[in-house]
């Protein structure tokens, strides 16, 4: 993370087929991020909406992601997604990453994208194929 390599983490609940059906993204904006650390913002307070220092946002995100994953049998894929403009080589071989196949929806997909409380360069979004 030192090195801001990923921008989004996304990790899709696919089935056998490998169609997903659901996301979880997690983003972190490096700009805002920076902006706060030049502003002297370099803790993060955690409140009573925090549970076992995970944060409320991202906590209910998993949670749901979870929960269909485990309705569906779904089997998770992980991917990564890097800033623009990075050298994407460079990061792939020193992550041990290479490219992903692009990702088949089992339809239109919907669900919110919440920043993180106290932390808000980053937000955890959740996003379900409903039939």
């Amino acid at each position: 993370m030192r090195k801001k390599y990923v921008e989004h983490l996304l990790i899709y609940g696919t089935d056998l087929l490998g169609t997903v059906w659901c996301e979880l993204d997690i983003k972190i904006d490096w700009s805002r991020h920076e902006f706060h650390m030049a502003a002297g913002r370099t803790t993060v307070g955690i409140d009573s909406r925090w549970r076992d220092g995970a944060a409320i946002e991202v906590d209910e995100a998993v949670d749901l992601f979870e929960k269909c994953m485990a309705a569906r049998g779904l089997s998770p894929k992980v991917m990564y997604r890097y800033p623009a403009g990075a050298d994407v080589q460079t990061i792939r071989k020193e992550l041990g990453t290479g490219p992903g196949d692009p990702v088949k929806w089992a339809g239109v997909a919907e669900g919110p994208q919440m920043r993180v409380s106290g932390l808000d360069e980053v937000s955890a979004g959740i996003r379900i194929f409903l039939d």
